[in-house]
């Protein structure tokens, strides 16, 4: 049977870690960035849940998560509210074959 272990779940984390970073570095827009946040915020959480899980100690890895999930859910809403913006600055029009004469 495969043995899930430490190094598994910090190459995962570090996976992620460098995507984000990536996402941070290369990103264009403000939407992008803030993905390659939260790529970084559960890399973290990840590593944290992980220590907490091969150490006989507390639940300290375990409770930290929770406050950067909130983080990352006030992240979406100001990410939901910069797509809502850029889509009411920009004027679409419908446009179709019977107005265009």
């Amino acid at each position: 049977m495969f043995h899930v272990g430490l190094n598994h779940f910090l190459g995962l984390s570090s996976l992620l870690f460098g995507m984000g970073l990536y996402g941070i570095i290369a990103g264009k827009n403000e939407i992008s960035w803030l993905i390659g946040v939260m790529l970084l915020f559960c890399s973290v959480n990840i590593s944290l849940v992980t220590f907490s899980r091969f150490q006989i100690s507390g639940f300290e890895g375990q409770i930290l998560p929770v406050f950067t999930i909130i983080i990352i859910t006030i992240q979406i809403t100001i990410a939901a509210a910069l797509v809502m913006r850029n889509f009411k600055t920009k004027k679409f029009q419908k446009t179709s074959s019977k107005n265009q004469k």
